[in-house]
């Protein structure tokens, strides 16, 4: 069960303390929400197509998504971080460790989506501290890592107010067409992210 692991949508990436909006908690989606999950990550590829490697019309065909099963299976290493207002789900973050012998030590984020209707509010910003929180939380992972395309500046430098850093680029990572994407990956480490999270990621 494989998940693309470079997808990341524009976040929001003002003040990781969102004072003045209105409460929103952060948590996993459970059994019974992988349409909530599925309806979401749709949206997120027909609004933002240039920051995402799959495209709308790939995943729309597919009976049931990958995190649709982990979000119905329960699974403990591989989830779907999810932040909620009053009207329901607002953001989206995947998570999913490496499933080979020598990799469990790392995980992967991916799917990274706040509805633009919440922007403003600091959600990208708590979701991702969030999913970081939980998933250096599943026993033996060590590190972190996603990728994005090297134009999405506002995720980049969240990221790295976050602790994540730079570990290559690959150019024309994808293409469609005439157009192509250069991809930015990037990791964080448990100590990295303890640190920055102790010091309040100021």
């Amino acid at each position: 069960m494989n998940v693309m692991t470079t997808d990341v949508a524009t976040i929001e990436t003002r003040g990781l303390e969102s004072r003045d909006a209105p409460a929103i908690a952060f948590r996993r989606l459970r059994q019974g929400e992988s349409a909530t999950y599925r309806k979401m990550r749709l949206e997120s590829l027909q609004r933002f197509p240039d920051r995402f490697g799959f495209t709308y019309e790939e995943e729309a065909s597919i009976a049931r998504l990958p995190f649709e099963i982990a979000i119905e299976a329960g699974a403990g290493d591989r989830f779907v971080m999810g932040a909620f207002a009053a009207i329901g789900l607002v953001g989206m973050v995947g998570f999913m460790r490496h499933d080979r012998a020598k990799t469990r030590h790392r995980g992967q984020i991916s799917q990274v989506y706040v509805d633009p209707e919440a922007h403003g509010q600091s959600v990208g910003g708590l979701l991702m501290r969030a999913t970081l929180e939980e998933a250096f939380e599943v026993a033996g992972i060590e590190q972190v890592d996603l990728s994005l395309v090297t134009t999405n500046h506002a995720a980049q430098r969240l990221y790295e107010r976050l602790g994540f850093e730079t570990f290559g680029v690959q150019e024309n990572y994808f293409k469609l067409g005439e157009r192509s994407w250069h991809q930015r990956h990037m990791q964080i480490t448990r100590e990295r992210f303890r640190l920055r999270h102790s010091a309040g990621f100021k």
